[in-house]
């Protein structure tokens, strides 16, 4: 039997940095590439050629339909494979296996990637050319496969991988607005339920979450026989967390599960609501669910949902919790699940670090976990270590001795491998910085008294006068005056001490410890808590005691405190603090701070007479129920 050719077809403009990864990705699985340029000014049309395929030129009519069906017109292969630029297939991808099926078309899963998350959602991208299938809609173009019940369909096992969202890849704010027009147009014309979604989905990549839902609700009634009405309800609870209307978006999962039982994502987004509001007993209980139920392979998905990320969820509240141990167990978990996933990385790393672990132990237990091996993953790990300032960076880049990398990326692998003058000599190779690095920058100059390195620094922050004086009598190690300070220049000197902890910098940090003791409350508190994140507890609490010792301390000085002692386990301490700040607010999170306590004491009559409280007064906690 004759296996069936393939013809890729495409409709590109300006691709010509992502189009040679996609062609490659296809290389051996298709016979014919069909590209249709619709205006290309760089080298997208001589990179297609490169490749052997065949280049037609359509003006652009704004209508991406049109554009895809005439790509259509032009393919001559049994099967049509469609793609765009900033998508390619996945490894040892079995499209020829796949087509043994002969169906008529196949629903593809394609995996968007974003920084922290992979959505997975199926589409027909593979079909019969003598099936008769074309493509409607402006934007959002669709093949309306199932108006044609005569048609064979399967699932395909290959994969293909969407960069299109990644932060770096993603386009101007211009081209949402301009889709967003395209899809209002559509709307104007055909308001079904499957553009009034689309246009919803518009609003809420422009920010509009108001006006998002509101089109969310319209489009519901009319597709509640549609499989992305899945979607639509999941895309009106996010709306509604963005705007941080946490209990509706519950309401909304709640009764999203009572339709569409055993949809993993409606889940994991009912855990996030609740996490956000404090309520991390059911938001524990919740992501717990989601490992039971699994990942689900549906139209529309979050991979990891019922996996990795509900582990790293798990992780977090953990850490929350002062249950250390099982955090970093979670984090372990997601970590071998996906060696990959950035956030429980960085939580990985972090939490090491704060553990006191040696730089070449975390080095080496990292090894055990991630397979360094996969350059993509090692790239990963690099790019973590970056973000958090971690001192293992500067060991990663030294695993590409041959690799270009920029001096503010070497710049901070060296001021965190604690190689201060290496670190200035980089920045002297610069004449502009990214804000990114601003910070470092005065960390430098602060460490080597450089006053030119501040100078340089400061001339690209926003520091009013007096900011700048005062800071810069403290990189002078001269005593400044005291000035309230913008939240901007609290933001750097509140950088500048957790670091010098970090770096194990204990002389310079005492030094400045009476300027830190002398800033307003709000600050100390904020200070404490990212001395906690930092593993330096009882730092914390040293500067917080005496703000509980002096006049009524505030609600925030009780809590912080509180929490500090709950995680050292100086339980009796948490108790005092918590029972203080619950008489002055009590609110569900103090409710919950007060029954964790007492399970910790084992106290079962205040643990249940606390339960009962909740039970009262707060409907939406489950977990007492």
């Amino acid at each position: 039997m004759r296996t069936p050719s393939v013809s890729l077809c495409m409709i590109v403009k300006n691709e010509e940095k992502v189009l040679p990864r996609c062609l490659e990705s296809v290389k051996g699985l298709v016979e014919e590439i069909i590209i249709v340029d619709t205006g290309s000014t760089d080298r997208t049309v001589e990179i297609a050629k490169q490749f052997g395929a065949k280049v037609y030129h359509f003006e652009w009519i704004h209508d991406f339909s049109a554009a895809r069906n005439f790509s259509l017109q032009q393919a001559t292969g049994d099967y049509i494979l469609v793609l765009d630029a900033d998508e390619y297939l996945e490894k040892n991808a079995t499209l020829p296996e796949d087509l043994k099926l002969s169906a008529d078309y196949y629903s593809v899963p394609i995996k968007n990637l974003m920084t922290d998350s992979v959505v997975v959602h199926m589409a027909v991208r593979l079909f019969k050319r003598s099936a008769g299938l074309t493509y409607r809609n402006k934007l959002h173009e669709n093949l309306y496969v199932l108006e044609h019940e005569d048609l064979t369909n399967a699932d395909a096992t290959f994969t293909i991988l969407h960069t299109g969202y990644l932060p770096d890849v993603v386009k101007s704010k211009n081209k949402k607005i301009r889709n967003l027009e395209l899809v209002e147009q559509e709307v104007s014309e055909n308001p079904s339920g499957y553009n009034l979604f689309n246009y919803g989905v518009s609003l809420m990549n422009t920010g509009q979450y108001e006006k998002a839902l509101a089109s969310f609700k319209k489009a519901y009634p009319l597709s509640v026989k549609y499989t992305f009405v899945r979607f639509l309800l999941l895309n009106m609870a996010q709306c509604l967390h963005y705007m941080k209307r946490y209990e509706e978006s519950i309401s909304i999962m709640q009764d999203a599960i009572a339709v569409h039982p055993g949809f993993t994502d409606y889940y994991y987004a009912m855990g996030i609501a609740y996490e956000e509001l404090g309520y991390w007993k059911d938001a524990e209980e919740i992501y717990q669910t989601c490992l039971q139920l699994g990942d689900t392979r549906d139209d529309v998905s979050f991979e990891g949902a019922g996996s990795y990320q509900s582990v790293y969820r798990l992780a977090v509240l953990h850490k929350k919790q002062g249950r250390l141990e099982e955090a970093f167990d979670m984090a372990f978990q997601a970590l071998q699940q996906k060696p990959d996933y950035r956030p429980a990385l960085k939580f990985y790393l972090k939490t090491m670090f704060e553990s006191g672990v040696s730089a070449e132990d975390m080095y080496q237990q990292l090894n055990l976990v991630v397979p360094l091996s996969d350059l993509s993953v090692l790239k990963t790990i690099i790019a973590v270590c970056y973000e958090i300032r971690h001192p293992l960076l500067d060991r990663y880049l030294q695993l590409f001795p041959d690799e270009v990398f920029s001096p503010e990326i070497r710049g901070v692998s060296r001021l965190y491998a604690q190689r201060y003058e290496d670190a200035r000599d980089e920045w002297s190779k610069q004449e502009t910085f990214s804000p990114d690095v601003l910070k470092d920058l005065m960390l430098t100059a602060f460490l080597l008294q450089d006053l030119s390195l501040f100078k340089r620094a400061e001339a690209f922050l926003n520091l009013r006068t007096k900011d700048k004086k005062f800071i810069g009598d403290l990189m002078k190690r001269q005593t400044p005056k005291q000035e309230p300070l913008t939240e901007d220049a609290a933001d750097l000197l509140l950088h500048l001490a957790v670091q010098l902890l970090v770096l194990k910098e204990y002389d310079l940090f005492e030094w400045l410890s009476p300027y830190l003791t002398q800033m307003p409350v709000a600050f100390q508190c904020s200070m404490a808590k990212a001395l906690d994140d930092a593993g330096h507890t009882q730092t914390a609490l040293d500067l917080l005691l005496p703000l509980y010792g002096g006049t009524q301390p505030s609600v925030e000085v009780l809590l912080t405190l509180g929490d500090l002692c709950f995680r050292r386990h100086f339980s009796e301490d948490a108790e005092v603090l918590y029972q203080k700040a619950f008489q002055r607010e009590a609110t569900y999170a103090n409710h919950e701070r007060l029954a964790r306590l007492y399970e910790q004491l084992g106290k079962t009559e205040r643990l249940q007479e606390i339960k009962s409280a909740i039970a009262r007064t707060f409907p939406l906690c489950k977990w007492v129920r």
